[in-house]
């Protein structure tokens, strides 16, 4: 083994959490994969955190001491000083099975252009009893740079430290959401189908502490995805974010609907509307339903008429008849109706059944296999 240079490292940014800190500490540097390092930031803490580490003595531990800088600094500190070919972080306030990094170091080493490895975990309370297993095989990149969905990310992960020299640093109160927006639409990903993280909920912890500060944060995930992309939507953008289109494209213009209302609700409202228009006046009668319900709820929702730019929209669309047209503006004049006499417009989103979700999958590793000698890993995707 190569104590100089380990081949995974682990990075705790702790802040004042001396009472959860040992525990994640202990099950880091107890691992059966034996070439580690673990580093552990104090970010300033003001319990007695600084003298616990300085009186913990261990071969593989490096502990560093800076002013508070709030996590995403104190992550960034570790990863500067990390020197593992892998990487991950880990909450003080969480912990890690002892297989932790052989299961996520044999996922990453199964497939070379897999950088970024996610697992499911267990969900614990203040007193460690296990409440839930969060088990969410995707982390769809739509769902990660809008607040519509439920899948904002995964805390139980490792990934090619190589990679933030092409996605920079954490920034922001959002740090690991938009890190993985970075990552994942960079890199492929794997997912390792075992438990082997440990994720706490309390009173104390930074999403329950801090919801404003990440609420606040939340619509520049988003913003910074699309200046990376100028600015606007492509073809080649939606099939990013919405895989099933290289096998369905005649699906591109549901996923702009449904790209429309999640961008709509993270504050980029002129964008939405105009991509729904543009839709409207691009395709044929059978791809319209979607969008032009979600064009009339959009613009209800901010006070708009929607139905002189619908009109405009369709007589311009080459695709429609003028039977088609007319009938087309009665559908949206009886949506408006129906639209009015609810406390709430209706957005369309996409359904599973109509967007696939097996070709968001990312590739899956059977750490139970791999560990019986199977050689077929990772698992085909169906």
């Amino acid at each position: 083994m190569s104590t100089s240079s380990p081949r995974v490292s682990i990075v705790i940014p702790s802040y004042n959490h001396l009472h959860y800190l040992p525990r994640a500490l202990d099950t880091a540097l107890d691992q059966t994969f034996e070439d580690i390092e673990v580093i552990v930031v104090n970010d300033g803490s003001t319990d007695d955190t600084k003298q616990w580490l300085d009186a913990y003595n261990h071969p593989k531990l490096r502990v560093i001491h800076q002013e508070n800088k709030r996590p995403a600094e104190a992550i960034n500190t570790g990863i500067q000083a990390a020197r593992g070919e892998y990487i991950t972080w880990m909450s003080a306030d969480n912990y890690c099975a002892n297989y932790f990094v052989e299961a996520f170091a044999a996922a990453l080493d199964s497939n070379p252009d897999n950088a970024f490895a996610f697992s499911p975990y267990y969900v614990i309370d203040a007193e460690d009893k296990i409440c839930s297993i969060y088990c969410a095989t995707v982390i769809a990149l739509r769902e990660l740079i809008t607040r519509t969905g439920h899948h904002r990310g995964n805390a139980s992960f490792m990934y090619r430290k190589s990679v933030h020299a092409e996605v920079g640093k954490y920034e922001g109160w959002t740090c690991d959401s938009d890190m993985w927006v970075r990552i994942l639409e960079r890199y492929k990903s794997v997912y390792l189908i075992k438990p082997v993280y440990y994720y706490r909920i309390h009173d104390a912890m930074a999403t329950q502490t801090k919801q404003s500060e990440m609420g606040e944060a939340s619509p520049r995930i988003l913003q910074n995805f699309m200046q990376r992309h100028s600015g606007g939507v492509s073809e080649q953008l939606l099939a990013r974010l919405y895989p099933a289109l290289h096998k369905s494209p005649q699906l591109l213009p549901s996923a702009l609907a449904d790209l429309s209302a999640r961008i709509f609700s993270n504050g980029l409202r002129g964008e939405a509307l105009s991509y729904l228009k543009i839709t409207l006046s691009s395709y044929a009668i059978d791809d319209l339903l979607r969008p032009l319900a979600n064009f009339i709820a959009l613009s209800m929702m901010v006070k708009l008429d929607p139905m002189a730019h619908i009109q405009e929209a369709v007589a311009s669309n080459k695709h429609l008849t003028a039977e088609m047209k007319s009938a087309l503006i009665s559908t949206a004049q009886g949506i408006i109706l129906l639209n009015g006499l609810k406390s709430k417009p209706d957005i369309f989103l996409i359904e599973h059944e109509s967007m696939p979700l097996k070709y968001d999958m990312p590739e899956i590793f059977s750490f139970t296999a791999w560990k019986n000698g199977t050689v077929n890993t990772p698992l085909p995707v169906p």
